[in-house]
């Protein structure tokens, strides 16, 4: 039986207050599906968060560059369907 796709969440990073930034990107990582994605729209590239999602998470998820600067950096992070996390 086929499954409604979820639609993808985009957090739009620079519209939030500065000290719940990261809190709000791992809150949403935490909470999706396996397989499911989110986009991080933000205006310098976020790599220490990848970093992050690494020492909590492992390889329980992909980050992929849709947008690279030099103003906007787009990416989707998505929870990898073996995940248990």
């Amino acid at each position: 039986m086929p499954t409604e796709k979820q639609e993808e969440i985009i957090l739009n990073i620079p519209k939030v207050e500065p000290q719940q930034k990261h809190a709000l990107i791992f809150k949403v990582f935490e909470t999706q599906q396996p397989g499911a994605s989110f986009i991080i729209h933000n205006n310098h590239d976020p790599k220490p968060v990848f970093y992050q999602l690494q020492a909590l998470h492992g390889d329980t998820f992909s980050w992929d560059y849709l947008q690279q600067g030099p103003q906007w950096w787009d990416i989707r992070v998505s929870k990898n369907l073996e995940s248990s996390k």
